[in-house]
C-alpha cells in the first residue's frame, strides 16, 4: 500500500519506531534482556512476512535497507516510550485504514507477549508481574481496544504463526 509515500516524514518515522520501542520495552522489563528473549527477537524477525500485515511488512522492509538510518532516529528521538506510542495510535487512528490499523496493534501486542512469555520459570509462569503490568502499559499507550482480541486473528493465533 505504500504508506511510506502516504504519510509525512515524522508519521512514517514514527510508525517504523514501534517494534524498537516494543522490544526493548518488553525484553527488559524483568529487569534483563537474556538469550531466550533474544532468541525470541530473532524468530520475530525472521517470520514478520507470516503476519499479514501490510503496514508491518513495508516497515520491516524499510529496516532491512535503512536499520542504520531509523536505529540513529530511535536514539536520537526524545519521546519516552509511553509518548511515542500514543503518537502511534493517533497515526494509525487517523491515517491507516482500521483493519490494518487494529491488527498492527493486535501483533505489536502479541510480539511484546511472545517475548516476555520467552523466558521465565515454569512453575511460576513464565510471563512475570512486571511483564504482565508492562503489556497492559504497552496496549494502553496504543490505545488499543480490549474487545479487539476477541476478533481473528487473536493473539494466539498471531503467535502461533512463530512456532510453525
Amino acid at each position: 500500500m505504500n504508506f511510506r509515500y502516504k504519510l509525512t516524514n515524522f508519521e512514517w518515522d514514527t510508525l517504523a519506531l514501534t517494534p524498537l520501542w516494543i522490544f526493548p520495552t518488553m525484553a527488559l522489563a524483568d529487569g534483563k534482556f537474556d538469550e531466550k528473549e533474544k532468541n525470541a527477537l530473532f524468530i520475530i524477525s525472521k517470520n514478520i512476512n507470516k503476519f499479514n500485515n501490510t503496514l508491518l511488512q513495508e516497515i520491516f522492509d524499510y529496516y532491512n535497507n535503512n536499520f542504520d538510518s531509523i536505529l540513529s532516529k530511535f536514539y536520537e528521538d526524545n519521546r519516552n516510550i509511553k509518548k511515542g506510542l500514543k503518537d502511534v495510535a493517533d497515526i494509525l487512528e487517523t491515517k491507516v485504514p482500521t483493519d490494518i490499523a487494529t491488527n498492527f496493534k493486535k501483533i505489536m501486542i502479541a510480539i511484546a507477549y511472545y517475548i516476555a512469555n520467552a523466558s521465565g520459570d515454569e512453575f511460576t509462569g513464565k510471563v512475570s508481574p512486571r511483564e504482565r503490568k508492562t503489556l497492559v502499559e504497552l496496549a494502553n499507550s496504543l490505545k488499543f481496544n480490549i474487545l479487539h482480541f476477541e476478533e481473528k486473528p487473536t493473539l494466539y493465533d498471531i503467535i502461533t504463526l512463530l512456532e510453525k
